[in-house]
C-alpha cells in the first residue's frame, strides 16, 4: 500500500480536503466525453481550479485510469509502473495491476513522487468505482515513446497526463526573454505548445520543448498520452483553462498551469 507523501501540496484531513474540493468544482464547465486529459500537478492553492475545471469537465471515465507523470525525484526506472494500491485522505484505491506491464514495475520511483498522487483526490471526488495504473517517467526518445504507445494503446482505459507548462525565473534556472511583461511571454510560449497539442501535432510538441529547453515538467507523459491517443483514435484536443501561479502569489518565479482534454 502506497501511503501519500505530498504533505503541503493538499490537505491530509478528510474534512478539510473535501471542503476545499467542494469550492474548487464549484467553477462551472461543460462536460464532454474524452478520451484523456492534461492536468497540472502543483499544490491546490495554485493549480486546483485548473485541476478541478478540467475533471468536471469529464463526463465519463472508464473503469481503470492510467496516470502518466514526470519522474521529479531521479529515483528509479525511466519507465516505471506502480503495481501497489493507493491510499489518500478519502480512502484507497486499487491498482489495476495490468500483467503486461509487469516488466516495468518499480515502486521505488513512486514512493516520493507527488505528480501522480495530487490527482487522486480529485479523481475520488468526481468518480466512482475505478482502478489506476500509475506511471512514472523520465527523458524517453521519441521511438521509445512510440513503441511504448504501441504496447498501452491496446488497452482500454481513461489516460491523464499529469504536468505543468513552462516554470520561468531563477528558481527554476529559465529566464530566456528580455521582455518587460514575462507573464506574458510565458503565456505566449505555452499557447504555442497547446496550439500543437490542439491539433495532435505530439512530436512538433515534443520537440518544441526540448530546442528551446522549455521547463514542461511532464512534456514526455504529454508527448506518450497524445500518441496512445491517437492510436484510440482521437483527433481534437481542447484548452479548458490557462492559469499562472503568478495571479495568486506574484514573484521573479512562477509556474503555468494548463488543462486540456482530448476526444
Amino acid at each position: 500500500m502506497r501511503k501519500p507523501i505530498a504533505q503541503g501540496f493538499y490537505p491530509f484531513n478528510d474534512k478539510e480536503l473535501n471542503s476545499i474540493l467542494d469550492k474548487l468544482f464549484s467553477v462551472r464547465a461543460i462536460e464532454r466525453e474524452s478520451l484523456g486529459a492534461i492536468v497540472p500537478h502543483a499544490g491546490y492553492i495554485f493549480s486546483g481550479k485548473v485541476a478541478a475545471k478540467v475533471y468536471k469537465s469529464i463526463k465519463s471515465i472508464k473503469n481503470n485510469v492510467f496516470l502518466l507523470g514526470p519522474n521529479h525525484t531521479g529515483v528509479g526506472s525511466r519507465f516505471a509502473v506502480s503495481f501497489d494500491d493507493w491510499e489518500t485522505p478519502l480512502g484507497v484505491v486499487e491498482n489495476s495491476r495490468l500483467e503486461f506491464l509487469r516488466k516495468y514495475k518499480d515502486e521505488s520511483a513512486h514512493n516520493y513522487e507527488h505528480s501522480l498522487e495530487v490527482q487522486l483526490p480529485f479523481l475520488q471526488h468526481r468518480f466512482k468505482n475505478f482502478k489506476i495504473t500509475p506511471i512514472t517517467m523520465k527523458l524517453l526518445s521519441l521511438e521509445e515513446i512510440e513503441s511504448i504507445a504501441d504496447e498501452i494503446s491496446k488497452e482500454d482505459g481513461y489516460f491523464i497526463a499529469s504536468s505543468d507548462f513552462i516554470h520561468f525565473g531563477p528558481m527554476y534556472g529559465f529566464n530566456q526573454t528580455n521582455e518587460i511583461d514575462k507573464m506574458k511571454w510565458v503565456k505566449e510560449k505555452d499557447d504555442e505548445l497547446v496550439h500543437l497539442l490542439e491539433n495532435f501535432e505530439y512530436k512538433k510538441f515534443y520537440n518544441k520543448v526540448l530546442e528551446n529547453g522549455y521547463t514542461v515538467c511532464g512534456f514526455v507523459p504529454i508527448t506518450l498520452m497524445l500518441a496512445i491517443l491517437k492510436r484510440r483514435g482521437a483527433s481534437r484536443g481542447f484548452l479548458i483553462d490557462h492559469r499562472s501561479s503568478f495571479e495568486i502569489q506574484p514573484s521573479d518565479s512562477f509556474v503555468d498551469y494548463v488543462g486540456m482534454i482530448f476526444d
